[in-house]
């Protein structure tokens, strides 16, 4: 650590200090302290600090490869090809690291976090000087402020020093003498752990959790930025103008991004700090708000009602009905969102069998300005075809136009998603967020191998589109961070540890739940079935899991859409499914299907929260695996069960991770990981 950091920290030092003009690193750490300007010259008006922040986002986009590999690699669902370097097959067997291997090199992210303090530091410097309207400034701040939440909170899943602490530095390093007095101060507490220090704190993650929940509260927004701040003073990095009834803003800037996916959802954020902190009932309490908040506002904090269920405006939705009636006629309604149809075809079937239709994997390469993305994506880094970073994705996940060194597991292909046993009668259940949407079957020098799909649909629509018409094709690539599935499983999760607390007395069964200015009372009970209607239920109506009125969401409720065998049910677009019953899935029972139950132990069964959660985690494997989750998935869990009971969360990771290698097709991963030992072996080395 001492090394990486000081180098790490020089560089950064140096290069903020500098105009953007300036060319290559070299030339930075070239330049001498007298040629350096002052700050204040580069943060004097909101177009600077407008830019900065840009270019925060800009850096950011160059961490997605290693956050995906950390997340994806060192979990269950995905496995290395014979092609992959000696890395990537390092980050993948959990053993030895070597000291070279860049994936397990903490220096990026303190990278991105030393550049967050430097224009947190240059807002409060700017509105202390008028500088900038206070509007202008509570969005900016709070925007970079939960950005380097989440890559603390990275840091907290994945690495550890020696000591089992992480480096929590908040302020810039302005000079040379500053970055030599947190080098000092960092070797001080690592000998004195009491030793106090305003350039570095050496904290274990409980206390790192504690700072960041406490900091991410005073955050003074939460919501996406303003059109404009009146007086004529439109938003640059929201650039929008008007031009429709339906609800939404039209971008007008030249690159034709949506702006929305750009910037990290704040609710999301805090959402994710209080579960992965998981203190106690008020933590799984406010981690259900912040969750809940996104699934009924919109972008900008504006509380949706029935009306408004029906404008997408910004809208993260998940099933619908997808129109009236259940002939071909209805296509078109039921194609304007992510589900799996099955349908009665009436018009074409003199038979009148029913077909499926599939529509969920289009999340992944639809156009990013359409109508379907804004229900789905919340936080989102797009590869433009004109600007770098290119898309890192390629050359790890593609055959057919990258070097194709990672793979979905043998353990996922037959386990998660069953085998590749999607829908092979129409009336059958099965999992079509597998073959075909996560992954699919290429020929392979000679023989059929899996290639996942998820980050390389982009780039090979644009890759197939015609030459001459190219140019119209606005993106090649995309690093999704946050999608309404996600939350929706997250608060599950919460639901269900929440729901114990209850159960052995902790909390009263009804709590106060704020809503943004009322007041509103739930039941501890409505949170258990929340948890049971996102892990259990694909194939239940409405009235039979929840009276109306009697739900989380007591105006919109989850009414199941699509039944295998039957034609859709009910009208309009205003209820909201959860994602088993987007895609059709059966009910899970103790007594379902072998591969979708028989990893629960004796232990889970046992206990209802434990069953629920591990459930929960299984639903979210089946729908966002491979996104770049499910280690920060994983580990969460670990932590909340090692503190409940020592051993069982190394006990639950085992278990876990080992059939990935017990049923690998990779000489290089078969009987690779034994195991971990204990919780220290859980996290990488910042040396």
């Amino acid at each position: 650590m001492n090394n990486r950091l000081s180098k790490l920290a020089l560089y950064v030092a140096v290069a903020f200090m500098l105009p953007v003009s300036l060319g290559s690193c070299g030339d930075m750490l070239d330049t001498s302290a007298e040629e350096v300007l002052e700050y204040s010259d580069h943060y004097r008006t909101i177009y600077d600090a407008d830019a900065a922040v840009i270019g925060i986002y800009g850096k950011f986009m160059n961490l997605a490869e290693q956050v995906v590999i950390l997340n994806e690699l060192r979990g269950d669902m995905m496995d290395v090809t014979t092609n992959a370097t000696q890395y990537l097959r390092e980050i993948n067997n959990l053993g030895a690291i070597s000291d070279a291997n860049p994936y397990a090199d903490a220096t990026p992210f303190y990278n991105m976090i030393y550049a967050c303090n430097d224009v947190l530091y240059n807002l409060n410097v700017m509105i202390s000087k008028a500088a900038m309207r206070q509007a202008e400034y509570n969005e900016r701040y709070s925007d970079i402020g939960a950005l380097r939440c989440w890559l603390y909170l990275q840091l907290a899943a994945q690495f550890r020093t020696a000591e089992g602490k992480i480096p929590y530095i908040t302020q810039p390093l302005n000079t040379l003498g500053e970055v030599e007095e947190m080098i000092a101060d960092y070797e001080a507490q690592k000998i004195d752990p009491t030793a106090v220090s305003d350039k570095v704190q050496l904290l274990d993650v409980d206390a790192l959790l504690d700072s960041l929940v406490d900091f991410a509260e005073t955050l003074p927004h939460t919501w996406g930025y303003s059109i404009n701040y009146g007086a004529n003073r439109s938003n640059q990095l929201w650039p929008y103008v008007s031009t429709s009834g339906n609800g939404y803003d039209n971008l007008t800037a030249t690159d034709n991004v949506q702006p929305w996916y750009r910037f990290i959802n704040k609710n999301a954020l805090l959402g994710d700090l209080y579960l992965f902190r998981g203190k106690g009932p008020d933590d799984y309490a406010n981690a259900a708000k912040f969750y809940r908040r996104i699934l009924t506002h919109n972008i900008h904090g504006v509380q949706f009602n029935t009306s408004v269920l029906n404008t997408p405006y910004r809208h993260f939705r998940w099933a619908t009905d997808g129109g009236t009636g259940g002939t071909s006629s209805s296509m078109d309604n039921i194609n304007s969102v992510y589900t799996v149809a099955f349908v009665r075809d009436d018009a074409n079937k003199p038979d009148n069998s029913t077909f499926k239709y599939i529509t969920w994997g289009e999340m992944f390469r639809d156009n990013p300005n359409d109508a379907r993305p804004h229900w789905q994506h919340l936080w989102m880094m797009i590869y433009h075809k004109s600007y770098l970073p290119e898309v890192p994705f390629v050359k790890l996940f593609s055959y057919k136009y990258g070097d194709y060194m990672v793979r979905p597991s043998q353990w996922a292909i037959d386990s998660v998603w069953g085998n590749g046993q999607y829908f092979r009668n129409v009336n059958e259940w099965g999992d079509a967020r597998g073959e075909k949407t996560a992954y699919t079957y290429e020929l392979i020098d000679g023989e059929e191998q899996p290639v996942i799909l998820k980050y390389v649909r982009d780039y090979e629509t644009y890759m197939n589109t015609d030459v001459l018409s190219r140019s119209t094709v606005y993106v090649i690539g995309r690093w999704i961070i946050y999608r309404s599935d996600m939350i929706y499983n997250r608060l599950a999760e919460a639901a269900a540890r929440y729901a114990k607390f209850v159960s052995n007395g902790t909390v009263v069964p009804v709590m106060t739940y704020p809503t943004l200015g009322n007041e509103g009372q739930v039941s501890s009970r409505q949170y258990y079935r929340f948890a049971m209607a996102v892990a259990l239920y694909g194939d239940q109506t409405y009235s039979s899991i929840f009276p109306r009125g009697d739900t989380i969401f007591p105006e919109e409720g989850f009414a199941v859409r699509f039944v295998p065998g039957s034609s859709q049910s009910g009208t309009g677009s205003t209820a909201m499914g959860n994602p088993r019953h987007s895609v059709a899935q059966a009910d899970l029972t103790l007594d379902s299907d072998e591969h979708m139950i028989h990893f629960l132990t004796a232990e889970e069964r046992a206990d209802s929260t434990l069953w629920m959660e591990s459930l929960i985690l299984r639903e979210a494997a089946q729908n966002y695996g491979l996104e770049g989750a499910r280690w920060f998935d994983l580990v969460r869990v670990a932590r909340r069960r090692e503190k409940e009971l020592p051993g069982s969360g190394t006990a639950f990771l085992n278990r876990t991770l080992l059939p990935k290698f017990q049923f690998s097709t990779t000489p290089t991963t078969q009987g690779a990981f034994n195991g971990f030992t204990s919780q220290d072996d859980w996290y990488l080395l910042i040396k």
